[in-house]
């Protein structure tokens, strides 16, 4: 079973995703709306992203995504882009049941170069990503910033205790948790 990050740019999904990776052997699904050929916030754009989103999220199950179909909602939303399929997504993505991990926007965001920095375009994100969770009444954990340490012990606590497995039969004999 998969793991779903959501959350604005720059709140630390694919840096944890890094670590928390191997432990879970789950591979890593990053970087959709970058691999865009569209400008980003166009309504082609959001539609490539929307359509590689959802199909990933119910396709590659074992894996880590750090994007999903209520992210990518968000976007098209505050961009105020059309992407007729993203409330369909949104509902099936419901309905797989996923673990969902929700990253709450963060007061400093790091200036890669492409994603966006500005503060009331990251809130707007934010907002409406708290917003779909509810609406398609979305189980998640909110991860609030911390020590990365910290931040991973709870992403695998709460994977664990939602897929009932136990730390041997999902983590088996790779890397451990790391100790507090």
């Amino acid at each position: 079973t998969g793991l779903y990050f959501t959350g604005s740019s720059g709140t630390g999904k694919t840096t944890l995703s890094l670590s928390v990776a191997p432990m879970l052997k789950l591979s890593i699904v990053d970087g959709i709306s970058r691999s865009s050929p569209y400008l980003q916030g166009s309504d082609d754009h959001q539609q490539y992203v929307s359509r590689r989103v959802f199909r990933k999220c119910i396709c590659q199950k074992k894996s880590i995504h750090c994007r999903t179909p209520i992210d990518v909602m968000a976007y098209t939303t505050v961009n105020n882009a059309h992407s007729p399929m993203d409330e369909q997504h949104c509902k099936l993505f419901a309905a797989i049941n996923p673990v969902v991990i929700y990253f709450p926007m963060l007061p400093d965001i790091e200036d890669d170069g492409v994603r966006p920095t500005d503060r009331t375009f990251n809130k707007n994100v934010d907002d409406q990503i708290k917003e779909s969770l509810n609406r398609y009444n979305i189980k998640y954990l909110r991860l609030e910033p911390g020590k990365v340490s910290d931040r991973v012990s709870k992403i695998i606590e709460y994977y664990l205790e939602e897929r009932n497995g136990d730390a041997k039969t999902v983590l088996g004999n790779g890397p451990r948790i790391p100790s507090l």
